[in-house]
């Protein structure tokens, strides 16, 4: 296995929020609400580059881990998707540009998520096992190794996260292998008695087909 990460976020627009019944995306909060604020339910968006992950391999695992910027107490169960897109762009400070990306089949329930205290950065402020929706987007006909990944949050209740560049920032980390290799080494053929010592030529076509069966 190989890990990617644990990587930060790296510019300012990589972490962004707006509000889920439409606005325009915030890209230089200084912390990102997850779930809900004064109200009103908020999408948050994560973009990492460089993904150095090449085209179906195996998603062992991957998780974020995130710094409180707040404490918070209420309960709060959110819902985390990829973007359903093979490279997708970085956040820009237009109407709908988290709310608007699509999200893939596949997602990851944060549930009952334990009261945070600011400053905190250990197991509760730990997604769960990302591997899912990870898998989806590097099992795409167009991912190729390098690429970005965009993470999105929705939910109810509220988690309040580090945001921008630094060591405070959330950061991924991805464990991934190389898928299990496929091929005819361990083929078995059956060869009639009566024509053992005779020599065969097998075609590639046939070549998955047992003999003398």
């Amino acid at each position: 296995m190989t890990v990617w990460g644990p990587t930060g976020i790296a510019a300012t627009a990589d972490d962004a929020e707006e509000l889920a019944a439409g606005g325009t995306c915030e890209t230089g909060s200084s912390d990102l609400e997850l779930g809900y604020e004064s109200g009103s339910a908020k999408v948050v968006g994560l973009w990492y580059d460089n993904i150095t992950i090449p085209n179906g391999y195996t998603i062992d695992s991957a998780y974020i881990q995130f710094e409180a910027d707040e404490s918070t107490t209420e309960t709060t169960n959110l819902t985390i998707h990829c973007q359903d897109a093979d490279d997708p762009p970085t956040f820009a400070a237009t109407s709908n540009n988290i709310y608007n990306r699509p999200r893939t089949t596949a997602s990851v329930a944060w549930s009952n998520i334990p009261s945070w205290n600011v400053g905190e950065r250990g197991a509760n402020q730990k997604t769960p096992d990302l591997a899912s929706i990870v898998q989806e987007v590097v099992s795409r006909g167009g991912w190729a190794s390098g690429q970005a990944m965009v993470f999105l949050f929705s939910g109810t209740g509220a988690r309040v996260a580090e945001s921008d560049p630094g060591g405070d920032s959330a950061a991924l980390t991805i464990t991934y292998s190389e898928p299990a290799a496929s091929g005819y080494g361990n083929d078995v053929f059956t060869v009639p008695s009566a024509n053992i010592g005779k020599v065969f030529s097998v075609e590639t076509a046939n070549i998955s087909k047992v003999y003398g069966s």
